[in-house]
């Protein structure tokens, strides 16, 4: 059937201040310092089962999941910072991948203070949500269960405001 392929706009490419990313760990793991507010990270390499998320300093955090056995991903929001005004809001998210097949997956997120658009493939799949943190998304954590997630780029996104 058919299917509709979403993308940012062109100009945003004009607007990323790229950042040097260095890896840091911590007893949770890897992870990747991140430019406050708005953030571009782009990750490649996603061609089996992996985990990321991206946190604040006050530990709130969105979790992606990635299941190619299941054809998935999973975002949890739930900890994400102020949820309780609706069990609807705590409920994962779940996109099919199964059109994208056996592909590496590429994921592009832009993420800035409330919301995330997510990328997949250049946007054969796509999501955008909202979060409500107490502070900002400030680390990318990642873990490769079983494949291999690759930090390509991360960057500052200058605001448009």
């Amino acid at each position: 059937g058919v299917r509709l392929q979403n993308r940012p706009i062109a100009a945003l490419e004009q607007l990323i201040i790229p950042t040097e990313i260095r890896f840091k760990k911590d007893k949770e793991g890897t992870y990747v310092e991140l430019p406050l507010n708005q953030s571009f990270i782009s990750l490649d390499g996603a061609s089996a089962n992996a985990e990321f998320l991206v946190s604040s300093s006050a530990k709130e955090q969105i979790r992606f999941t990635i299941n190619r056995n299941t054809q998935k991903i999973i975002i949890d929001r739930s900890s994400s910072g102020e949820v309780q005004f609706s069990e609807a809001f705590t409920a994962p998210i779940e996109l099919d991948i199964s059109a994208i097949g056996s592909e590496t997956l590429t994921l592009d997120l832009w993420i800035d203070t409330s919301s995330v658009e997510l990328f997949i493939n250049e946007g054969k799949v796509s999501a955008t949500f909202q979060y409500f943190s107490n502070e900002p998304i400030s680390r990318l954590h990642y873990e490769a269960v079983d494949g291999g997630v690759t930090v390509k780029q991360i960057a500052e996104v200058k605001g448009i405001w």
